[in-house]
C-alpha cells in the first residue's frame, strides 16, 4: 500500500543536505564528523535494523592494531608499507574515538593490553619478533618510544604458567591494546550524534536510489522518499545489494559468552591466536568472550545471515576448554554472530562513485579501529 505523506512530514522530515546509509559505526562517525565541521547541515541517517545490522553492536570490543602474526601475515601478502600504513591508521582511529566519546562513556580499559598465544604452528612468530618489533618503530604513533622498548615482548615461560592456560607454547605481549564496551561505545555515539541534530531513523531499508539533477532521491522498503543533495553510502557487506562490485565479500563473525564462573579469571586483557581468526577476552573478573574461526569453513561464512553454526561454535567451545579454561565447567550464556566486509587487497573502500554519492565500505574485520578515521576520509572527498 502506497505511504500517504503529509506537507508537514515531508517538509521536516524527509528533506536533508546529506543522508546516510548505515548506523553503524561508520556512518555515524561520518556524521558526526561533518556536522562538527559544518554546524548548520541537516543529515539523516537510515538503519535498516532496529538495532545497527553488521557487526558495530556485535564485536569483542577489541581496541587492537593486529596481532603478531596477522600483521606478519599482511607483510607477507601486502608489503611492509601497507602494515605501516594500516597500524598508524588503525591507532589514530581509537585517538580519535576516545577523544570524541571519551573514556569513560566507552569503557576504555588500557591497563591490560593485549597478547597472542603462539602455538607449534605459529613459532615463525618468535623466529620474526625482532625484525617486527623494528618495523612497527617505525609507525608514526611509536615514533616517540624509548628505544629500548619493544611493541611486542615475550612473556617467559614462569609467567605464562600463571595465566592458566594449557598447550601455549609461548606468548606475546603489547601494552598498546586496550578493551572497550561495544554497546557503551555504540549507545555514545548515537547519544552524541542525536544531540548534535542529527536525525536517525531506524528500521529504514533502502532499497533503491537515483541521481536527478543535483538531488538524490532516496527509496525505502516503507515506501518513503527521501531527497537529499548528498548520499553517503556506510552500510559495510550490505553495500552489494546497490553496487556490482565483485571484490567485496561478506565475513560471518561468531561469538558466545559464558556464564559467570565460579571463580574469577587468572588472567585479563586481549587474547588473539592464528593470524586473528580467534580472539577472546575477559567480561569483568570472571566471564570470557570467544570469537572467531570463519577460517574454517570460508565458503559458508561468506554470507549475511546473521546465524551461528556448529561446526565453529563446537570448535570454539573445544578452544575454550582445551587453551582457555582446562580443567573448569562452564556454561554459555549468548550466543551471536556479525556480519563484516572484506576486500582482495585487504583495505577498505571509500571513494566517489558520482558528484552526490559516496560511499565507505569493507573494514576487513577492523571496525573498532578504523571506523572513526574512515568516516573522516569519506567526509574529505565531498566537504
Amino acid at each position: 500500500m502506497k505511504n500517504l505523506i503529509s506537507f508537514w512530514e515531508k517538509e521536516s522530515f524527509l528533506q536533508f543536505d546529506v543522508v546516510i546509509v548505515g548506523g553503524g559505526l561508520v556512518g555515524l562517525s561520518t556524521a558526526c564528523e561533518l556536522i562538527e565541521r559544518e554546524k548548520n547541515i541537516k543529515i539523516a541517517i537510515l538503519e535498516r535494523g532496529i538495532l545497527p545490522t553488521g557487526a558495530s553492536t556485535k564485536n569483542a570490543g577489541f581496541a587492537c592494531f593486529g596481532s603478531p602474526s596477522e600483521l606478519l601475515s599482511d607483510a607477507k601478502n601486502y608489503g611492509w608499507e601497507y602494515v605501516l600504513t594500516f597500524v598508524e591508521k588503525r591507532l589514530r582511529g581509537l585517538e580519535k574515538l576516545e577523544k570524541r566519546l571519551g573514556t569513560k562513556n566507552i569503557d576504555l580499559e588500557k591497563s591490560y593490553g593485549g597478547y597472542e598465544i603462539i602455538q607449534p604452528t605459529q613459532l615463525y612468530v618468535i623466529e620474526q619478533l625482532n625484525e617486527l618489533n623494528q618495523i612497527l618503530k617505525k609507525v608514526p604513533f611509536f615514533e616517540n618510544l624509548p628505544n629500548k622498548n619493544n611493541i611486542y615482548q615475550s612473556i617467559t615461560k614462569e609467567n605464562i604458567k600463571k595465566f592458566g592456560f594449557e598447550n601455549v607454547n609461548a606468548m606475546l605481549h603489547t601494552p598498546h591494546e586496550a578493551q572497550l564496551h561495544t554497546g557503551n561505545m555504540m549507545k555514545t555515539l548515537y547519544l552524541y550524534a542525536q544531540k548534535l541534530g542529527i536525525s536517525i531513523f531506524t528500521g529504514a531499508e533502502v532499497n533503491h536510489f537515483e541521481q536527478q539533477n543535483q538531488k538524490v532521491i532516496i527509496n525505502t522498503t516503507q515506501n518513503i522518499t527521501f531527497t537529499s543533495n548528498y548520499l553517503l553510502i556506510t552500510n559495510n557487506s550490505f553495500y552489494q545489494q546497490f553496487s556490482n562490485k565483485n571484490n567485496i565479500k561478506a565475513g560471518r563473525g561468531q561469538v558466545f559468552i559464558t556464564k559467570e564462573l565460579e571463580k574469577n579469571l587468572s588472567f585479563m586483557g586481549n587474547f588473539h591466536l592464528e593470524e586473528g581468526f580467534y580472539y577472546f577476552r575477559n567480561v569483568g573478573k570472571n566471564r570470557v568472550l570467544l570469537g572467531g574461526g570463519r577460517n574454517l569453513d570460508f565458503e559458508k561464512e561468506t554470507t549475511t545471515d546473521i546465524e551461528i553454526t556448529d561446526i565453529i561454535q563446537n570448535e570454539l567451545e573445544k578452544k575454550l576448554k582445551e587453551i582457555i579454561l582446562p580443567n573448569q565447567n562452564f556454561e554459555i550464556e549468548m550466543r551471536w554472530a556479525g556480519i563484516m566486509a572484506f576486500t582482495d587487497n585487504h583495505q577498505p573502500i571509500i571513494e566517489k562513485i558520482s558528484e552526490n554519492i559516496g560511499v565507505a565500505v569493507a573494514l576487513n574485520g577492523m571496525g573498532v579501529a578504523i571506523g572513526t578515521k574512515v568516516g573522516e576520509e569519506l567526509v574529505n572527498l565531498f566537504f
